[in-house]
């Protein structure tokens, strides 16, 4: 990464260096830079082979319940650069620690059918936390749906049978259509979008508190 012109003017009158002396500076973040990358893939290869296994294992548990109660499914595998990210800005300590690198989407038509979604994932699956929605904080003028989280790891029927697929962790939220739909929506507008308008993204906040 090249030091900018305002980074080098404040190293200079703190440290009295010369050009040499600067560009050093450079490679060393540069290489620190390029280290960290490749330690995070290398956290990561160490996951990546049970990763689509997870994925496929908890989707065709949760396809039975879907396919039943009419509710729709969503399923993906976190980027690297996403759970990198994560990692990077201390949210997580290790790639072990992220919850999410595995997560699903259960939609249920209204919030009335969310029980039935949780009494289904905690008869399935061994359960490391549920988050309710709504339990998150919030700044007060920050407004996007808070859907329950379900946060498991794949169940074995004894210890003998458990591999590292098992330790594992998935994610899996719940959503009324009505928030899929806006979450979708939005995203797609403000978050995906070559262009990021300040006035879609007030807007999308509008929206949502609005109907908060």
């Amino acid at each position: 990464m090249i030091l900018s012109p305002a980074e080098t003017a404040s190293l200079r009158a703190v440290f009295p260096l010369k050009p040499r002396q600067f560009l050093c500076i450079q490679a060393l973040r540069d290489l620190a830079e390029v280290h960290e990358a490749d330690r995070a893939r290398g956290q990561k290869s160490a996951f990546e082979p049970y990763l689509e296994p997870v994925r496929v294992r908890v989707r065709d548990s949760l396809w039975v319940l879907c396919e039943e109660k009419t509710f729709a499914l969503v399923s993906r595998i976190k980027t690297l650069e996403s759970a990198s990210e994560k990692v990077e800005t201390g949210r997580f300590k290790s790639w072990i620690e992220i919850d999410d690198l595995v997560a699903m989407t259960v939609v249920v038509p209204t919030l009335a059918q969310e029980s039935v979604a949780i009494d289904f994932l905690q008869s399935v699956f061994d359960q490391i936390d549920l988050r309710a929605r709504g339990s998150t904080s919030k700044a007060p003028d920050i407004f996007r749906f808070d859907s329950t989280r379900f946060i498991g790891r794949l169940r074995s029927s004894d210890e003998s049978s458990r591999g590292p697929m098992h330790n594992v962790p998935f994610e899996v939220q719940i959503r009324s259509a009505f928030e899929h739909a806006w979450s979708v929506t939005t995203h797609a507008l403000t978050f995906k979008s070559a262009d990021v308008s300040w006035s879609k993204l007030r807007l999308t906040s509008q929206l949502k508190a609005a109907v908060e």
